[in-house]
């Protein structure tokens, strides 16, 4: 019912009005598909770094020396090894 109220009420609008509507709804639109895809680069990089961390570790390497390598702090090594 409420899509229906919106449409009726785009249709309503003057012609000017309904563009600076719907871009309005356009920019929105590309601003949530801008976050989704900086989260899901975010999440991307946050895997690779784990992983990397992980290898590492397996391989004998001291938590400061993992800190180095991947250019972060000793304490988010020990916390993504916990």
């Amino acid at each position: 019912i409420l899509e229906a109220y919106d449409a009726i009420k785009v249709a309503s609008m003057s012609k000017e009005a309904r563009m600076a509507y719907e871009a309005r709804i356009a920019e929105i639109m590309d601003s949530k598909t801008r976050e989704y895809e900086a989260w899901e680069d975010g999440e991307r990089k946050g895997i690779e770094l784990t992983k990397k961390i992980f290898k590492l570790s397996s391989k004998g390497l001291t938590i400061s020396e993992i800190a180095k390598e991947c250019s972060v702090s000793e304490n988010k090594i020990k916390e993504i090894l916990e």
